[in-house]
């Protein structure tokens, strides 16, 4: 199995952080716009494009003031995630900052998916930054496809 590491020092803290990782409205900060949370607990996460739609489905199995660990349980067009577990530690720094920790565990291969997840984690985490300290990250926008329509 492969995991994905990235590491981001953050000018907030942790609480603000932890908000931002275990709120609907958090995630649609700085993940994906399009993020849904059942009566379960469960969060969904949707990349919609014009020819495709991807999903994943986390349970979020843990939460506290060290960070979050999460495992996807289901997939639509996206299989190399199922399964797979997210973690993302909290380290409170000095100055009202917080190191975050993330490993993304679990692939089975070194594939297309996997490389496109490195580059779309840095992102992620670089959104999760521009979030917790502006109020306005740059999480993943669905693409709507449009139709003209003959008149």
């Amino acid at each position: 199995m492969y995991t994905i590491e990235n590491s981001i020092e953050i000018a907030a803290s942790a609480d603000v952080l932890l908000t931002a990782m275990t709120t609907r409205d958090g995630f649609r900060g700085w993940l994906a716009d399009d993020t849904e949370v059942d009566a379960a607990g469960r969060y969904t996460f949707t990349f919609a494009h014009p020819d495709e739609t991807r999903a994943v489905t986390f349970t979020l199995d843990r939460s506290g003031m060290h960070g979050i660990a999460m495992m996807c349980v289901r997939e639509k067009n996206n299989p190399d995630w199922l399964g797979t577990e997210l973690a993302i530690t909290l380290t409170p720094l000095a100055g009202g900052k917080t190191q975050v920790d993330l490993a993304h565990r679990g692939y089975r291969t070194k594939n297309e998916c996997y490389a496109r997840c490195i580059d779309g984690w840095a992102h992620f985490l670089s959104s999760l930054a521009k979030y917790a300290t502006t109020g306005r990250g740059e999480p993943f926008r669905a693409t709507v496809a449009t139709q003209e329509v003959a008149s």
